[in-house]
């Protein structure tokens, strides 16, 4: 049972997130002030992290030795998903509206806080917490630092 509500948890966020992507239609004007030869690196590192986040996802519904942390692990996952909705949104906001950019570093310091919690649920289990304390070191360092400095 565990099994087809995580799924169903991270399924639904995943989407409602795949939705907002395709509606807001993410562009070259969503980095705001960073420069365009640190774009590529931004999407990589934060495709990259929305894999591992994936992998520890399907992890847990498959290893039975760690069925209990199911629930909790797809709940981090999709709160992290659905703060991501809010995310280009703001950015547009914010290139607008010079005050917004602290809402816009207010969402990506809030991002790490699922991310954080997620490492300290799975860091007994020596994959999970490498792949999730990667996952940890972007938000913190790309997203909620450099990003948000640079934005």
């Amino acid at each position: 049972m565990t099994l087809i509500i995580s799924v169903s948890i991270l399924v639904v966020s995943f989407l409602l997130l795949l939705l907002s992507y395709a509606k807001t239609g993410a562009s070259r004007k969503d980095f705001g002030h960073v420069p365009m030869s640190m774009h590529p690196y931004f999407m990589i590192t934060a495709f990259t992290c929305f894999v591992l986040l994936w992998v520890a996802a399907v992890t847990s519904f498959v290893d039975d030795s760690i069925e209990d942390m199911r629930i909790k692990i797809a709940v981090c996952i999709s709160i992290y998903f659905l703060l991501q909705i809010g995310f280009i949104p703001l950015t547009r906001y914010a290139l607008k509206k010079e005050k917004a950019r602290i809402a816009l570093q207010a969402l990506l310091i809030l991002c790490t806080i699922p991310i954080g919690v997620l490492f300290v649920f799975v860091f007994e289990n020596r994959f999970l917490a490498i792949i999730t304390g990667i996952c940890l070191l972007h938000v913190v360092l790309n997203d909620a630092i450099l990003f948000g400095s640079l934005f």
